[in-house]
């Protein structure tokens, strides 16, 4: 049974780790992620449009850590 709990521990502790890596590098991702978009349109792109790219981007890396870190927190 300790081992177990050891295990749940140690899975929670790495799920929250990954949440906060997530969570503090969102922005680098999803302004990453907006020019490679911009690379695969061939270099030009409506300024809203890479605007809105990268903002979703962002956004949905920070959704995505704030999940782990809220699940593997509960976890442990």
């Amino acid at each position: 049974m300790k081992k177990r709990n050891t295990f749940i521990i140690a899975i929670s502790v790495t799920i929250t780790v990954i949440g906060i890596i997530l969570l503090m590098n969102a922005t680098s991702i999803g302004v990453d992620i907006a020019h490679q978009a911009l690379r695969d349109n061939g270099g030009g792109m409506d300024t809203e449009q890479f605007h809105i790219i990268m903002n979703s981007s962002i956004r949905s890396y920070q959704i995505l850590g704030a999940v782990l870190s809220a699940v593997g927190g509960l976890g442990s």
